[in-house]
């Protein structure tokens, strides 16, 4: 688990054979670049895995203003929300915008949450963060077309890896359709 964003990025410089830095605030190019693609790398990574970390539950009301057509309700998503994983009744949603349409009055929504505090990140987190961030940085930091790609395999095997540690962490695990499954 990284206790800093510095952190996290020179493990990403690390990953590529590039000089450390003391501070997203250095002159070096790096730290210049790590401080501009940072909110973006981690913005991304959150979205494209439910991190046990980054999971949270609101319940929304709806707004004054009803939807032109098509739906009953519309909400307004939690300013923290990159992204729905579902709610709580099985009722059909979709996002348009910053808003949530449905045809309940009331929303129980489960989804990502933006976690900019990397003492919250789980050590799998930090590693998935810092392989992106190298994909990222390598071309524009060591000139490595072949290492960027590196760093692209490296950040799948992390969330591989995470997928099946957080399935491990819930009592209540889906089990995935296979070819074996299907087949019965």
């Amino acid at each position: 688990m990284a206790s800093s964003i510095t952190e996290i990025a020179n493990l990403a410089l690390t990953y590529i054979g590039a000089d450390l830095i003391t501070s997203l605030d250095d002159p070096q190019k790096s730290a210049i670049l790590i401080k501009q693609n940072w909110p973006i790398c981690r913005d991304a990574v959150l979205r494209t895995y439910p991190w046990n970390c980054a999971v949270k539950r609101d319940v929304l009301a709806p707004l004054a203003d009803q939807p032109a057509y098509g739906w009953s309700y519309s909400f307004l998503l939690p300013p923290d929300c990159l992204r729905t994983l579902g709610l709580e009744s099985d009722e059909p949603f979709t996002i348009e915008g910053r808003k949530l349409q449905c045809n309940s009055n009331i929303v129980k929504i489960k989804y990502i949450a933006r976690v900019e505090d990397p003492n919250e990140y789980d050590a799998l987190l930090s590693q998935a963060l810092a392989a992106y961030l190298a994909h990222l940085l390598a071309m524009p930091i060591v000139q490595s077309n072949s290492l960027k790609e590196q760093m692209w395999e490296q950040y799948k095997l992390v969330v591989r890896e995470a997928r099946s540690v957080d399935a491990q962490e819930n009592s209540l695990q889906m089990v995935e359709a296979t070819d074996w499954l299907e087949s019965r």
